[in-house]
């Protein structure tokens, strides 16, 4: 049981003022390699345009963090889900950031239960 699916998107993301407009892109891949078990790898683009003003040295810190003016980031989250039953899976995934601008370097472990009826 080798089968399979793919997802690619694309948006542009438009905001009438601050922070700047985004460009957003993606890919997901997954492969059942058992029955029971899918592989997933997932990756997500955010490129910010840079096309609104700069931080003014006026504002407090609060504002220039709610501004959150202009940045770039790409995620890769591997992840594998287990199917339980016919009705309840499991998703265990990490997420990594594997490229930022004006970002922070994140990491996260996630968990998920699916129920379908």
């Amino acid at each position: 049981m080798t089968q399979g699916f793919w997802e690619l998107f694309f948006a542009i993301r438009k905001r009438f003022e601050a922070p700047s407009d985004q460009v957003r892109g993606g890919l997901t891949v997954g492969l059942n390699i058992s029955p029971k078990v899918s592989i997933l790898i997932s990756t997500s683009l955010i490129l910010g345009l840079g096309n609104h003003d700069k931080i003014d040295s006026t504002l407090r810190f609060s504002q220039i963090f709610e501004r959150n003016l202009d940045f770039s980031l790409l995620k890769v989250e591997p992840s594998i889900i287990y199917k339980f039953n016919k009705n309840l899976s499991g998703y265990v995934g990490f997420s990594v950031d594997a490229f930022g601008r004006e970002v922070g370097a994140g990491r996260a472990f996630k968990l998920g239960i699916w129920y379908q009826s």
